[in-house]
């Protein structure tokens, strides 16, 4: 099963819906200012003091639309949170803050269009993390705050305000992977459902370089680059893009070969046993079950008849597998068995960075002469599709440096991704990789500004990694369900990707192949 291939999307445009985001925009800005001018400010604390009597201020709740709004722009990242705590708070610096954010996106989006602004999202917040060079774009609420933190955001110029060295190193590195993962989610809410819709996605989710520049090429063809060194750095991104397309393709004709030799030795579980201590063994259990509790809570909360029957019947589901999910299960598995081994050969030999190649013709030529298990390209994008990127980032630096704890690490990472996939499947596992660290938020309110934010930055890291692996292992890339289901999973709660999912998976276990019809 392919993961990202397909030849027929080189080449292709893609179509962002703009004006649809100019609209929602605009109608954001009006809710935030109406908000903000005509709502009757609460007194929170009165004292004198030298100057005269002091009176500190908030605005009361702000309206529910404007979140939802915000999600629907800038989802994926603090912004909407952001909007939100200003539109509350009502601090003057806070609220221009937001103001110059949304003014920005607005002026850019209608002159060069959604694809553009993206692009430039992603390229500034790169800038800004290679040259420890941060501005006052970068959102207050990329880390947990305190109120002095928050003064002394907005009193000066010097970049130390930001944060001592550490600080900023770490909040850049996060708002970069942040712009990635609101580029992802906003191509998947405002494209057309399309295979080139996902491809972009996925690509500026694992590479804000080579997936910006694709995202350029694919939404702005004929954007007027500053130098002609920009215009080679361009080629060259897209000349990755179309080699790394290549390996693909040349990946699923060597499986389909090992395939038919009877080469492909994997471990495949016996998904078809009813075992009561274990209800949710097959994906179709995992989101039937969801979905059939949700249901009774909701009926519940409606005060609406139900008894424990109801429950009972969505956990007695009958455990069946579809001959789609195994191929994909079976071809995840088999790319897993070959990256281990792939990287277990290369253990103690010298491996430069695959940002390294990238930079140089003659080393992407090299790579390109190897053996597709060989080929550190090649690992790099199989890696991404397995792990997610940041695992994936873990795997490769581990290769380059000789770290022995740290290449053990990421080989646990990778036995686990293998046991959910055993488990449940491939395409459950992304709705079990985000629930199993989903942030526990009575732990959250009790830690400490630094705990916190690690706490949410972890969640956010584990998330990315099940939309890439989501994106990269669905059959269905040319279906509107994809774009639904990807939001989803970007969202605040699972379940809406196994609402999403379950229509779906039953229209696969009705065609010929199932198994454990029996059962």
């Amino acid at each position: 099963m392919s993961t990202t291939a397909d030849q027929t999307t080189q080449g292709a445009t893609l179509e962002l819906d703009s004006k649809g985001f100019l609209e929602q925009l605009v109608e954001l800005r009006a809710l935030f200012d109406d908000h903000i001018v005509n709502a009757e400010r609460i007194v929170v604390d009165e004292k004198d003091t030298p100057q005269g009597k002091m009176v500190s201020t908030v605005l009361p709740p702000a309206p529910e639309r404007l979140q939802d709004i915000a999600e629907e722009l800038f989802g994926a990242s603090c912004w909407p949170t952001e909007i939100h705590a200003a539109a509350e708070q009502g601090d003057t610096a806070f609220i221009n803050h937001c103001r110059t954010f949304l003014t920005h996106c607005e002026y850019v989006v209608r002159r060069r269009g959604l694809g553009y602004w993206l692009y430039e999202r992603m390229a500034h917040a790169r800038a800004a993390f290679a040259t420890d060079r941060p501005d006052d774009e970068l959102p207050l609420l990329i880390r947990a705050f305190d109120r002095k933190r928050f003064e002394k955001r907005f009193k000066g110029h010097d970049k130390r305000r930001f944060g001592s060295k550490h600080q900023r190193f770490s909040d850049l590195f996060e708002y970069y992977r942040m712009m990635r993962s609101m580029a992802s989610r906003c191509i998947m809410r405002w494209g057309a459902p399309g295979m080139q819709t996902s491809r972009v996605a996925y690509a500026v989710l694992n590479d804000g370089t080579i997936g910006g520049e694709l995202l350029l090429e694919a939404t702005t063809p004929c954007h007027r680059f500053k130098s002609e060194a920009e215009r080679r750095e361009h080629e060259d991104a897209i000349e990755i893009i179309h080699a790394i397309d290549g390996l693909r393709v040349q990946a699923d004709a060597e499986y389909e070969q090992a395939l038919a030799r009877g080469d492909v030795h994997v471990s495949m579980p016996n998904r078809i046993i009813d075992d009561d201590d274990d209800v949710m063994h097959t994906a179709y259990q995992y989101f039937s079950y969801h979905v059939g509790i949700a249901d009774v809570l909701d009926r519940a909360k409606r005060n609406e008849p139900w008894c424990q029957e109801d429950i009972e019947r969505y956990m007695k589901v009958k455990p069946r597998v579809s001959a789609c999910e195994q191929r994909i299960d079976k071809r995840f598995l088999y790319d897993a068995q070959q990256l281990r081994k792939a990287v277990e050969a290369l253990w103690g030999t010298t491996v430069p960075m695959v940002d390294t190649i990238y930079e140089s013709p003659q080393l992407r030529e090299q790579e390109m002469q190897k053996p597709l298990w060989g080929n550190l390209m090649y690992i790099a994008d199989v890696a991404a599709s397995i792990l997610g990127v940041m695992m994936r980032n873990q795997l490769l630096g581990a290769l380059v440096t000789h770290d022995r704890d740290l290449i053990e690490s990421s080989f646990r990472s990778l036995d686990s991704m293998c046991r959910m996939v055993r488990d449940i499947g491939v395409l459950a596992m992304p709705m079990l990789l985000i629930d199993e660290h989903e942030i526990d938020y009575e732990q959250l309110r009790g830690a400490s500004k630094h705990e916190q934010t690690s706490m949410l930055r972890q969640y956010c890291i584990f998330r990315d990694a099940a939309v890439g692996v989501w994106l990269a292992r669905s059959p269905w890339k040319d279906n509107a369900m994809m774009r639904d289901a990807t939001l989803k999973l970007f969202g605040p709660s699972t379940l809406g990707f196994s609402r999403v999912m379950l229509p779906r998976l039953e229209q696969e276990l009705a065609m010929p192949g199932t198994l454990g019809e029996a059962c």
